[in-house]
């Protein structure tokens, strides 16, 4: 009986050793980072969902503690109070402390037992990132990145042991070469499309790009140095070989910027200029229209009602998009394909699984497909595993008249855009082409172009298939668009219309 008891315990201490061994959140403090509201007035909501209710309303630059993520939201605590934003409307509130320590020892986790990854001497000055208990999650100037004592930092700046002021060093700017991806591309003075025009860039055109303010990139090309629109750059010169779609224009001649009817997704500040630090001309209610004359980095110019010109934050409005004529789609058969599932969950983002983001997608598109009057077969409308073969199956079964299947990309941390695929050019390309360029249109996002490729549901089907790729997990940035309903409602809307026009023009 006593040997019997001794194997029990040993057995039980096995136990709570793999518990503490599996499970270090036991042990550790929540982390959090501090964070301040970029919307005018952010609603505040009762948990992670648009349609959970309103507990509070927030204005822009007030501070709140990011305690918790789930997916595009993030839980904040602020005035001893807990809710959900949408993460995209907020901005970390980096804070600046100094090294107290001599020589301060930095750790790979927020416990002394954490693996040491570097030091930092004293009076060095780091980023405060966010906070664990008696721990800092800090980046030094080297961008070294990891967990320090608390009480080894402080946020008051050491006193000058030297009289002469300090000195100031230039900012340092990673080069790198692109290619020119647009027909002609207008170099300008300034990252505006105010700028003066200082020479055009043809296609494929090498250029060593620097420094990047808001969507234009600085660029420098023989005795050319200027700014440019980011979305006609690319890593890769374009083959001779690849059917490529025809160059689109640059971004300040097309005719997108101007008289665009544009509508607010919630109440905004109207300003005098394209900045907070301008003053407020009115206060715009969520729905109203207004026609956009023009943009500056992240603003639109708008009129208001009376004529007069003013500026709104780009992030707080988008476009009003009239409804297509859908004869042509009634009676079709579109197959909808969201790609992976269930033990596959393809590409995988910091929040996010591609699985869950095509559902997301389809389930929009679908919505708009049938109130259109068209039949629309899914493959899947869980999270689940479906095979290649079963999913082509499906299309053969119903009789497709479009089989489009959607997937999220991954790459570097910096790949960004859309990219549709087909198989056969003389069967699908030209359905390919028309949902690319309403998918460009409607999202904004960077246009990598048509492509073929050789995909099992594309090419083993015998209907008009095509592949979508709508945007990069693996980029930190633009995951975090892609899995917001804007974006996704956007995408939707950009595939429907792209199959209303491909069936009423066949």
């Amino acid at each position: 009986m006593r040997k019997k008891s001794y194997s029990g315990l040993i057995a039980l201490m096995m136990i709570f050793t793999v518990f503490f061994q599996y499970h270090p959140s036991a042990s550790h403090a929540a982390i959090s980072s501090s964070a301040v509201v970029k919307a005018d007035i952010l609603n505040v909501r009762s948990s992670p969902n648009s349609k959970a209710s309103i507990v509070a309303k927030l204005k822009q630059n007030q501070k709140v503690e990011v305690v918790s993520k789930s997916s595009s939201w993030s839980q904040i605590q602020f005035n001893k109070k807990k809710g959900w934003v949408a993460s995209q409307y907020l901005k970390a509130n980096e804070q600046v402390g100094y090294i107290t320590a001599t020589s301060l020892n930095i750790r790979s986790q927020a416990s002394d037992k954490g693996k040491l990854i570097g030091s930092v001497k004293k009076n060095a000055k780091v980023t405060i990132l966010s906070t664990s208990g008696t721990w800092f999650y800090i980046q030094t100037e080297s961008k070294i990145k990891g967990w320090v004592a608390k009480k080894y930092v402080t946020t008051t700046p050491p006193k000058s042991t030297s009289t002469n002021p300090p000195v100031t060093k230039p900012p340092v700017v990673i080069t790198k070469t692109l290619y020119v991806k647009a027909s002609s591309l207008n170099v300008r003075s300034e990252p505006s499309m105010n700028g003066k025009i200082l020479g055009k860039l043809l296609t494929n055109e090498e250029v060593l790009a620097g420094e990047v303010k808001g969507s234009w990139t600085k660029v420098t090309k023989d005795a050319l140095t200027g700014w440019v629109a980011s979305q006609y750059l690319t890593d890769e010169k374009l083959g001779g070989d690849i059917e490529e779609p025809k160059p689109e224009k640059p971004e300040e001649e097309t005719d997108t910027t101007v008289d665009e009817m544009v509508v607010l997704t919630d109440n905004a500040n109207i300003r005098t200029g394209p900045g907070t630090e301008f003053p407020q001309v009115i206060l715009g209610l969520k729905g109203e229209t207004f026609k956009k004359v023009g943009s500056e980095i992240d603003w639109f110019k708008i009129l208001l009602n009376d004529g007069t010109e003013a500026w709104v934050a780009s992030w707080l409005v988008m476009p009003v998009i009239s409804k297509p004529e859908t004869e042509g789609l009634k009676g079709k058969t579109i197959v909808l394909d969201a790609g992976h599932g269930g033990t596959d969950p393809g590409a995988v983002g910091l929040h996010n699984y591609e699985s869950i983001l095509t559902l997301l997608t389809v389930s929009k598109t679908a919505a708009l497909l049938k109130e259109a009057g068209a039949n629309v077969v899914l493959t899947r409308s869980i999270d689940k595993y479906i095979s290649l073969k079963a999913r082509v199956d499906v299309s053969h079964k119903a009789n497709a008249d479009a089989f489009v299947s959607f997937h999220y990309n991954v790459g570097t941390k910096t790949s960004s855009g859309i990219i549709s695929f087909y198989y056969s050019a003389a069967k699908e390309k030209r359905l390919a082409d028309t949902i690319h360029k309403s998918l460009v249109a409607h999202t904004g996002m960077k246009d990598q172009g048509v492509r073929y490729g050789n995909f099992h549901v594309i090419r083993e089907n015998k209907k008009p298939a095509v592949l979508l790729e709508l945007g990069f997990v693996s980029n930190p940035n633009e995951e975090i668009l892609v899995a917001t309903e804007e974006y996704q409602t956007k995408a939707a809307q950009g595939v429907y219309e792209g199959l209303v026009s491909y069936f009423n023009n066949k």
